[in-house]
């Protein structure tokens, strides 16, 4: 970039040495994929990676291109660099995907490529003075280490695999066959679902059913999804919609080393969170579909989840001290209970589960800013009860509330929010109030995570999966022990670094050599689909599962 000297090499299928030196700075627009390619090579990394992409949505505040697209051509443009065409750029994609690329095709690929490097170098060469390079080169390290994530994948049971790609259909099938015969009135003979026997139904079972402004039952998938973690009952007709409206079905895409792995797609939401096809990635599939997971033998795959990182996260950044008192006792939707006169002291999950389920609903909603016509359909109960628990948490944390409305008076007036390590969010056109109030928990949440994953990829260990809130890590059976008390205390201190001190527990789930993976929201479903495919996940048996984790096999 500094000499203007270029260099050009064919890979042809031959072992090409790197042609880069020990140390040295690579900037590139989506740098994932450039860093993917030096792994299939085999090619040191970079020592410094900056990628354009997410520092010109830091350098814009997410404000999006007059386009709506974060590409390299949009970006261009938006800042007034002349580039190819659209069509050009997608003809020549498609020339570099062929198996076989002709001999006079080479030159037009050659030349692509090369424009592609000089409409990036003069992007960086306008962003420069706007980039904070200590924070970009941070980005870039979790890219280095997201790469590694990426090209590691996710192990997977290839036969399980196979059997539900086979079976998708019939299991589709038999799913909306088992619901019709398990919710009475409300799939009819012609397989239609009704929604007034739905709502009949929910009636029957006492199950408050959220509705939408003109009276009727909220059938999205989203609804069901909430309604179905809350009531058991629901989850067979939640998964049965769910197969058969889905246009797209999941492509399970498994690699002849039985790994599953997609694009994670970082930097591409506004809160700087991956966002990978949910038709590709099996974290962003129904829960029952996660069983395909599984720890390959001489590993342990620990699923590691942070707990109630958002209330954490919403009492530490605005510094509500009792807000930090309720997170501390280890269950703030009970302490919230507690302090709204709903439950008496000293009560847990166990002693008053009914309550603690309404409160940590409560919470999580009246904390991102839902109003009480939305609170009251979700929870089942009167607009006048979902005003009160509003009030009740207004009250209950007043230091939350004002610092929620002083986020937005901040940005609206022309301020930026921004996270500890820069990533930043402005005002763009038809925001709204919860859009901005909600970003800081939410864009720290996701600062949290890529800080673990560089944190955990630089100290050696296998992260096979970041989760939103959590991290799939494949541990060798070797003193897993000791790894996983490692692993936990690396992620706790991310969550330290980005907050200035929050200490945030994490919860574990243990998948042990040859067992699958099992969500506990997806484990009813299995009897369905067990029944189609002639098999189930394999779990040992809880006493097999105690010897395990202290005879270190």
């Amino acid at each position: 970039m500094e000499t203007g000297e270029e260099d050009a090499i064919w890979l042809d299928g031959l072992e090409i040495p790197s042609p880069f030196p020990d140390t040295f700075r690579m900037i590139a627009h989506y740098a994932l994929a450039e860093l993917g390619c030096f792994l299939e090579l085999g090619w040191k990394l970079p020592t410094e990676v900056i990628d354009t992409l997410p520092e010109v949505r830091v350098a814009r505040g997410q404000v999006p291109t007059s386009g709506g697209s974060w590409g390299l051509l949009a970006v261009a443009t938006q800042l007034g660099i002349p580039t190819m065409s659209s069509d050009h750029k997608e003809a020549m994609r498609h020339l570099a995907m062929e198996d076989e690329i002709p001999e006079h095709s080479r030159g037009d690929l050659m030349r692509y490529c090369l424009a592609d490097v000089l409409t990036g170098r003069a992007i960086w060469q306008t962003l420069e003075s706007r980039v904070a390079p200590q924070e970009a080169v941070l980005r870039g390290r979790y890219l280095k280490a997201l790469a590694r994530v990426e090209r590691r994948g996710i192990p997977a049971d290839a036969d399980l695999v196979r059997r539900l790609t086979e079976s998708m259909p019939l299991i589709r099938d038999t799913a909306w066959l088992k619901a019709r015969g398990e919710y009475p009135g409300v799939i009819d003979t012609g397989g239609r679902f009704s929604s007034n026997g739905w709502r009949q139904w929910c009636a029957d079972s006492h199950i408050p059913w959220p509705k939408l402004q003109n009276g009727a039952p909220a059938l999205d998938g989203d609804t069901f999804k909430k309604m179905a973690d809350r009531h058991p009952a629901v989850q067979t007709m939640a998964y049965a919609r769910k197969l058969r409206g889905q246009g797209r079905k999941f492509e399970f895409p498994l690699g002849i080393d039985c790994r599953l792995r997609c694009m994670l797609s970082p930097f591409a939401s506004d809160t700087g969170r991956n966002q990978p096809s949910n038709s590709r990635y099996i974290f962003g599939a129904s829960a029952w579909m996660r069983s395909v997971i599984m720890a390959e033998a001489g590993t342990v795959l620990a699923y590691i989840d942070f707990s109630a990182q958002e209330v954490g996260l919403a009492a530490a950044l605005s510094r509500d001290g009792a807000l930090m008192k309720d997170y501390q006792t280890g269950d703030p939707y009970m302490a919230f209970a507690v302090r709204s006169g709903a439950a008496p002291e000293g009560a847990t999950k166990k002693s008053h589960p009914s309550e603690r389920a309404t409160y940590k609903t409560a919470a999580l909603a009246i904390q991102y800013g839902i109003g009480d016509e939305t609170l009251a359909q979700n929870l089942g109960i009167p607009t006048s009860a979902a005003r009160r628990l509003i009030i009740a948490h207004q009250i209950a944390y007043p230091a939350y509330w004002r610092w929620r409305s002083a986020i937005v008076d901040e940005v609206m007036c022309g301020g930026a929010l921004a996270t500890r390590f820069g990533w930043t969010r402005k005002a763009k056109r038809g925001d709204s109030a919860n859009s901005i109030a909600n970003f800081p928990v939410q864009a720290a949440g996701g600062e949290i995570l890529r800080v673990a994953v560089i944190a955990l990829e630089e100290a050696g260990y296998r992260v096979v999966a970041p989760v939103h809130d959590a991290l799939l890590v494949e541990l060798d059976i070797d003193h897993w022990e000791e790894a996983l008390m490692d692993v936990r205390h690396l992620m706790e201190k991310a969550a330290m670094i980005v907050t200035g001190g929050l200490k945030v527990a994490t919860d574990v789930d243990l998948v042990f050599p040859g067992e699958n993976y099992m969500d506990g929201r997806g484990v009813e479903f299995w009897d369905i689909v067990s029944r189609v495919i002639g098999r189930t996940p394999h779990r040992l048996t809880e006493r097999d599962r105690q010897m395990f984790a202290t005879s270190q096999i």
